[in-house]
């Protein structure tokens, strides 16, 4: 019985002292891959992410301080022909009994519907508008805070499919996909003073 035991420890001696001389495998960490950018703007403190496969427009040109166009596979064979988010932050210069920013862009009434983002009440707002089959919707948030007008737009433009003739007729655009991905980029924004 003590030659068993004898032998069983001089075998799990070597077995230890084995697993030792052996290298341990390299492991490679893969890079991390940043998939969204950040804009901030300084000047009137606030940030807000989006994912990197949205391009970055000239902003002049959309009188934004932020311009993006959704990627091609929110628009590519479908009615979709244009979808872009602008962010914009500029003071407010009507007279603050009816601030422009809380005012409805189209019918002048002040702005009713509301959504609580990160403490902060944002007016929102929906507009649809056609005409020779071209058809337009832009959904807003907006706040007025410490005299700055904040405003995240998304713009579409799309086709009446009902104007194409059955073989060359586009998919319709799939709204929800577009909404969704606009509503989490502006779940991002955040003043930073």
């Amino acid at each position: 019985m003590k030659h068993k035991i004898g032998i069983s420890l001089i075998a799990a001696s070597f077995l230890l002292i084995g697993a030792g001389c052996v290298n341990p495998v390299e492991t490679q960490t893969p890079p991390v891959v940043e998939t969204h950018s950040t804009y901030t703007n300084e000047m009137f403190g606030y940030k807000i992410t989006y994912p990197k496969t949205f391009t970055q427009l000239d902003s002049k040109i959309e009188n934004a301080d932020l311009s993006l166009a959704f990627p091609t596979t929110f628009t590519e064979g479908t009615n979709l022909s244009e979808a872009k988010i602008n962010v914009s932050a500029h003071k407010e210069i009507k007279i603050p009994s009816e601030p422009a920013c809380l005012t409805h862009p189209y019918t002048g009434k002040p702005l009713a519907e509301s959504v609580m983002h990160a403490g902060e009440k944002f007016y929102t707002y929906n507009v649809e508008d056609a005409g020779a089959g071209q058809r337009y919707n832009y959904r807003a948030y907006q706040i007025l805070k410490n005299n700055v007008c904040y405003s995240i737009v998304m713009l579409l433009h799309s086709t009446a499919r009902e104007n194409y003739d059955a073989v060359n007729r586009p998919i319709a655009f799939d709204n929800l996909a577009v909404v969704s991905a606009f509503d989490s980029i502006f779940a991002t924004f955040t003043f930073s003073k």
